[in-house]
């Protein structure tokens, strides 16, 4: 009877054994699978428990930060992390002891933050942090240089379009072809027309009278969805005050935020033509 109750309880043990390297098996299956999702994303991430020990990070975030991988290992403290970019000067002039306090203080709240952070080689980071139940965060870091160099330039090519377009001595103006609402015209043309910008601006052309002939406008509307483009059309228009004058345009179909829209150029040749017309008459 002894033999078959240790019998049992060797087998006991030695399916609970089992059970526990199979379970250990499994975590380090699992941990070795996170650590390849880690080590592969795009985004720098860390993950720092309760007491602000960094528990887990992967490469990108050493590189990202610009962090030597052979001074820092997994279970290192946040504050080391802080030291080592203060004392290399990250955090402006100041004491160093001051700058690491006030940032461990501030992470010991554990709360939610997000903000963008320039780094001294010019890398901007969008950094995000989550708090984790019980205590600690998980913090991504993104690489959005690309991001805000485009968004520079294209503020810049606005400002430059912004500043050829208003002193244009030629009448322009940015319209939708389908009925002539008026998104933005020119000094030049509000000179040449009478009307102010604010007056113009969220109107439409038939709504202000501003062709005197509208089957015209129809006409140029039809040329440019024919060709994209149209060059010399002759048409006239009223100004604020009721004069007629005779102009020459060109325009084309131009994209803006995915939508098309006519840039239409004018000219006003009334004085060329009518000097032309005293040309004749004195022949």
């Amino acid at each position: 009877l002894t033999v078959l109750l240790a019998l049992a309880i060797s087998s006991v043990l030695a399916w609970l054994l089992w059970l526990y390297l199979k379970h250990q098996e499994e975590l380090v299956s699992k941990t070795n699978v996170l650590e390849a999702v880690l080590e592969n994303m795009d985004e720098g991430i860390s993950m720092a428990d309760a007491d602000l020990n960094l528990i887990a990070f992967n490469r990108r975030f050493l590189d990202l930060l610009n962090f030597p991988p052979e001074k820092f290992k997994v279970g290192d403290s946040f504050e080391s992390f802080i030291r080592f970019n203060a004392e290399r000067g990250e955090y402006g002039e100041g004491d160093v002891d001051e700058q690491i306090r006030g940032r461990v203080e501030l992470a010991k709240k554990f709360s939610a933050h997000h903000f963008e952070r320039t780094m001294p080689d010019g890398t901007v980071l969008q950094i995000h942090g989550i708090p984790m139940p019980g205590g600690g965060f998980v913090t991504s870091y993104t690489d959005i240089s690309e991001r805000k160099w485009a968004e520079k330039e294209l503020k810049r090519s606005e400002e430059r379009f912004s500043k050829a377009f208003n002193s244009s001595p030629a009448c322009l103006s940015i319209a939708s072809i389908q009925d002539g609402l008026l998104y933005d015209v020119n000094d030049h043309w509000c000179a040449t027309t009478g009307y102010d910008r604010t007056e113009v601006i969220g109107k439409t052309v038939a709504e202000m009278g501003l062709w005197q002939n509208f089957r015209q406008r129809a006409q140029l509307v039809k040329a440019i969805r024919r060709d994209k483009s149209i060059r010399d059309f002759q048409g006239t228009v009223i100004t604020k005050t009721g004069e007629a004058r005779e102009c020459i345009f060109n325009g084309e179909l131009i994209d803006i935020d995915n939508e098309e829209r006519l840039l239409l150029v004018f000219h006003d040749v009334t004085e060329l033509k009518r000097a032309e017309d005293r040309a004749l008459h004195l022949a």
